[in-house]
């Protein structure tokens, strides 16, 4: 029998923008500052949390930080319940002991690849310790790309890529159902930016 690899089954603006990614898809997503990147990840972590319990390592800002607090209360996480949670910075080795827990959240999201240090060797460890694990990795740009040699190497091996700017995010990866369309994180900042990038 054909081995089938099992899909997220995505639908409307999310379908037309993302296509269906591959349960156990490792995503890098990056942008500018204040390109509305935070509120992308945020909305997508929402959006996850109907396929699986997400887990967002909110390691940039720390968990007692005022901006997420706010970002946290404006997408209204707490209605996800028991299917969202957020930790603060860890260590990769406090890391790979939650994701080895069999109760552990099916999908992470690392914000960000700088603060927490990443190397391309530890990215690729994560990815071959945990294949059913969906993960997303939040980087900072530098000149379109993300930053530093690490980040921009492991952006070859992610299935999903997505570049944010002006509160628009394109997708780049595998799964695009239309090269070049944006989906819009804020319609006014979008617009009034010039449309995205």
């Amino acid at each position: 029998m054909r081995y089938r690899p099992k899909s997220y089954r995505f639908t409307g603006e999310w379908l037309e923008n993302f296509g269906t990614p591959e349960v156990g898809s490792k995503w890098l997503v990056w942008g500018p500052s204040a390109s509305g990147k935070s509120s992308f990840v945020m909305q997508l972590a929402k959006y996850m949390t109907q396929f699986g319990r997400v887990m967002y390592v909110a390691d940039e800002e720390g968990i007692n930080a005022k901006s997420l607090q706010i970002r946290l209360d404006r997408h209204e996480m707490h209605k996800c319940g028991h299917r969202f949670v957020v930790a603060d910075e860890t260590s990769l080795a406090d890391l790979i002991a939650v994701m080895s827990n069999p109760r552990s959240a099916s999908i992470y999201i690392f914000d960000s690849w700088q603060t927490m240090n990443f190397t391309y060797e530890q990215f690729r460890g994560l990815c071959k310790r945990f294949p059913k694990k969906t993960m997303i990795w939040v980087s900072r740009e530098e000149r379109g790309e993300p930053m530093g040699n690490s980040a921009r190497k492991a952006k070859y091996d992610c299935d999903v890529k997505i570049y944010v700017k002006g509160y628009a995010a394109k997708c780049l990866g595998r799964f695009t159902p239309e090269a070049g369309k944006e989906y819009v994180i804020w319609q006014e900042g979008y617009v009034n930016l010039g449309k995205g990038i």
